[in-house]
């Protein structure tokens, strides 16, 4: 375990907001912008730097200084004469941590519960993700990082027509780096209807909604600005990931079709390249649990990729089992601004695991992360995501209910 002394010099205040709170995980605040923090290998330290990285503007400063026992042992607090205790404390969290779980670096995530009003009508397709992902997209100016800063989940899909009046509600997660992204989506929601990229057309997200209010996911409490927002870190990841530990069964519910390539011999069986949708598995027996932890893994370590962070190796896949399942293939799609159909497919249902005994901290955590993330292709556009259920019945997750029961009232 290696010492350091982490010292700033930060502009912008919520940007030091940020900084404090990922050094905060790791050690001791000493004084207003000085740290003592602890890591167990240079690979989590480098995991940490990437994070910070992301809030920091030209004209910051931080820096780390190594710390050798030796060192401490001769240091000494001003004014009074004292050896500074030893560092860290027992029960600090990075002291039992083994290795760096290599996709903090995401972290810290924000969560934003958007409801809207619809003002005149809206006739969304039976998946909504698509469509309300082009429409957040245009609305930001379609940024070049958008794919690699903000997840979405649709929870009214499935309801088909809105009326004057009417609420709809959707989550937003952003990932570290997102903040001023979320900001301006803030301002244009609330300039709504105005602001919409497209009006006057016939489309289910344009200029036929207005802005009621936005929640934060982890608190609840209404916000305005990503000020007032609250933070999912490594400290949450780790308690979630725990309460699921040395859990043997788990039940994998899709909470949007997934697009999950086959492995490489399904691809290529009987000598013959798969083109198209063929290359994606379409129902129970193309899935193991294999592939859902390969699949898991590599989807998180490609967003790394793209957003120009170190790709971690690929784990041993732990030893698990398909219990039961029942997937199916479900076609989808949307129409965009130029009204031309785009196809959108994949498989959705749910998977029964039967995992071993001793699964490590690493897969329960990416596993947990992976709610939020979702799994495959088009994870941007809403695709992939699942939830999580112990045999008890259980979750973690508490996925965001839409504005209205989708079922209709009582006659």
């Amino acid at each position: 375990m290696d010492t350091y002394l982490a010292c700033f010099d930060i502009q912008d205040d919520r940007n030091r907001l940020h900084i404090v709170a990922l050094l905060e995980a790791y050690g001791l605040r000493v004084q207003k912008s000085v740290f003592e923090i602890s890591v167990q290998s240079t690979k989590q330290l480098l995991a940490l730097k990437i994070s910070l990285k992301f809030w920091l503007e030209p004209g910051d400063d931080l820096r780390f200084y190594h710390l050798c026992h030796d060192c401490r042992s001769k240091s000494h607090i001003v004014k009074r004469d004292e050896r500074i205790a030893d560092f860290p404390p027992t029960d600090n969290a990075a002291s039992t941590a083994t290795d760096v779980f290599p996709f903090y670096s995401l972290l810290p995530l924000r969560g934003l519960v958007v409801t809207l009003r619809c003002v005149s009508t809206a006739r969304p397709s039976f998946f909504h993700q698509p469509a309300l992902t082009a429409f957040l997209r245009f609305l930001t100016g379609s940024p070049d990082a958008y794919d690699q800063l903000v997840r979405l989940d649709a929870p009214e899909s499935g309801q088909v027509a809105y009326r004057k009046h009417d609420h709809y509600r959707f989550l937003l997660i952003g990932l570290a780096g997102s903040d001023a992204l979320l900001e301006m989506m803030l301002t244009k929601l609330a300039q709504l209807p105005f602001s919409a990229p497209k009006q006057g057309h016939e489309l289910p997200f344009a200029d036929n909604w207005k802005l009621e209010a936005v929640q934060d996911m982890f608190s609840g409490t209404i916000i305005t600005s990503m000020e007032q927002a609250g933070y999912y870190g490594e400290k949450e990841l780790r308690g979630e990931a725990a309460l699921w530990a040395g859990k043997q069964q788990v039940q994998w519910r899709w909470l949007a079709p997934a697009l999950l390539l086959k492995n490489k011999q399904q691809r290529e069986a009987n000598g013959v390249k798969a083109k198209g949708d063929k290359r994606y598995v379409r129902d129970s027996a193309e899935v193991g649990a294999n592939l859902l932890f390969s699949r898991l893994h590599s989807s998180v370590a490609d967003l790394l990729r793209r957003r120009g962070e170190i790709q971690p190796l690929q784990q041993t896949v732990p030893d698990s089992t398909v219990i039961a399942s029942h997937l199916f293939w479900l076609d989808a799609g949307y129409r965009g601004a130029n009204h031309k159909y785009k196809e959108m497919g994949g498989i959705n249902g749910h998977i029964h695991l039967q995992l071993p005994t001793d699964l490590s901290t690493f897969w329960w955590e990416l596993l947990v992360l992976g709610q939020y993330l979702g799994l495959g292709q088009r994870t941007t556009f809403g695709w992939g995501r699942y939830l999580l259920v112990d045999a008890d019945g259980e979750q973690t997750y508490h996925r965001v209910p839409p504005a209205s029961s989708l079922l209709p009232p009582n006659q």
